[in-house]
């Protein structure tokens, strides 16, 4: 591997802190303890390698060759390891934390070291220019270098499937959302009729559904469990959208599954890792959910309401999906993530001043494209008119329904009380205005990542030719 000018000067700074940080212990062990105890570094101020370097490092003690056991902590290098780590991410489009390289670095900085303890013998707190350009000009750094990345690349980084269990009534068979998204049956056993008979004297968690995502990406575990997290947040929220346009009408405070994202209900953190057979462990008996009300016809109504409109839930499902592909940079789909988000808040809510806020916040998600934007009633109109402009009776009149969630947040903002139909009506229109934003974004482009101008451009102009000539683009 050919080292860019940016990584031989990390390797140069990184060395010449551990050689620094190694004199000092040495000659004045006070002072260096007084640093580490300064950066909070004392449980850490010790670098071991890892045992396959350990088993370089005795084969050379036994040939009497100077060996280096450890390496030493410091503020400054930690920082320049962090900085380094961070360049290798960028340069090598590593789906992975910064702090997850510190072993492979650790070990390549052992390993480096070592071979060059002719030029580094930490015996002096000053390293000679010459014999540190030797050391980086020498083409094993590259190699060792090169070694590190297919360590990493091999070890940590690799494809995942996670599911997350729930607990639902009705559910016969396996349902596949998306391509990398499915609803799975864990225990079908556990779905006849004394199912609730049954966990409630077992005592015992028992899941029999999950969200399954496949996350086909390579990354590491840590940062594909995130994203795969956000995920089944996301897909949870989706599927209460639909519940709540199949029981438009009727009260789903209760609503009969305890999908990961449902606040007291279901257990987000509770997942399992399938390609290494792990498992975070399993709740407690508290944090199961009991359906307050039985419902088993709503995964048969789920299935007949997206197969009815197939290319409707294909569009939506678009976004989670999208998020399974990671991005340094925000994109249109994250905006409905954002949304949605805030809605589940929403929906969980039941003090009506927060719900009818987070029900704004979640509007808002789609109409505010710059920091803090918050917008006049005239630009919020046009622009959610703009994003339903494809269904405008069913969301009914945009006009009033803004105009109320208006007057909501300036009373709420004067600590006035907000009446609870009103923070009911909000949320559905919160609901109604992201379900049908899904396919007005799409038609902009859900991947998107340079949008805050030709996104509000794009919706004026829905706006106007829509509302103004009659004619839908």
């Amino acid at each position: 591997m050919k080292l860019s000018a940016k990584t031989k000067e990390f390797i140069k700074k990184i060395i010449i802190e551990y050689n620094r940080t190694a004199c000092l212990r040495s000659c004045n062990f006070e002072e260096y303890l007084s640093e580490i105890e300064a950066s909070n570094l004392v449980s850490v101020s010790v670098i071991t390698p890892s045992e396959q370097v350990k088993v370089k490092i005795t084969a050379k003690a036994s040939n009497k060759e100077h060996c280096i056991g450890h390496l030493f902590n410091s503020l400054a290098q930690k920082d320049l390891q962090y900085k380094f780590s961070l360049g290798l991410i960028e340069d090598h489009n590593f789906n992975c934390y910064p702090y997850e390289l510190k072993p492979y670095l650790d070990d390549f900085f052992f390993e480096l070291i070592q071979n060059n303890t002719a030029n580094i013998d930490f015996c002096s707190s000053f390293i000679k220019k010459e014999k540190l350009d030797k050391v980086i000009k020498n083409k094993e750094v590259g190699i060792l270098l090169d070694d590190t990345i297919k360590k990493i690349e091999n070890d940590l980084l690799s494809t995942h499937i996670f599911q997350f269990p729930f607990v639902t009534p009705g559910l016969k068979s396996d349902i596949q959302l998306s391509k990398n998204i499915a609803i799975k049956v864990l225990n079908s056993s556990s779905l006849d009729d004394n199912y609730e008979d049954k966990i409630n004297y077992d005592k015992k968690p028992v899941y029999n559904a999950a969200i399954e995502i496949q996350f086909n990406t390579s990354s590491s575990l840590r940062f594909s469990e995130r994203l795969a997290k956000e995920v089944s947040r996301l897909t949870s929220q989706i599927i209460n959208i639909y519940a709540q346009i199949i029981y438009e009408g009727r009260d789903i405070s209760s609503w009969p599954c305890s999908l990961p994202d449902n606040k007291g209900r279901g257990n987000p953190s509770l997942y399992s890792h399938i390609r290494a057979g792990e498992s975070e462990g399993s709740p407690s008996a508290k944090d199961r959910n009991h359906n307050e009300f039985r419902n088993d016809g709503f995964w048969s109504e789920f299935l007949i309401r997206i197969e009815e409109g197939r290319e409707e839930f294909d569009i939506i499902m678009k976004v989670p999906e999208l998020r399974l592909i990671p991005s340094d940079h925000k994109r249109v789909g994250d905006l409905l993530f954002d949304a949605l988000i805030w809605y589940g808040n929403a929906y969980s809510e039941v003090n009506p001043e927060m719900k009818s806020s987070r029900s704004i916040i979640a509007i808002g998600c789609l109409v505010n494209f710059e920091k803090n934007e918050t917008g006049s009633l005239e630009t919020f109109v046009s622009r959610v008119k703009a994003l339903t402009a494809l269904n405008q009776s069913w969301i009914g009149d945009v006009d009033k329904q803004c105009q109320d969630i208006y007057n909501a947040r300036t009373s709420i903002s004067q600590g006035l009380k907000v009446s609870n139909s009103l923070a009911l009506s909000s949320t559905i229109f919160a609901m109604k205005t992201l379900h049908l934003s899904f396919e007005r974004l799409d038609k902009f482009g859900f991947d998107k990542n340079s949008f805050k101008k030709t996104l509000p451009e794009y919706l004026d102009l829905v706006h106007e030719k829509h509302f103004g000539s009659g004619k839908l683009i």
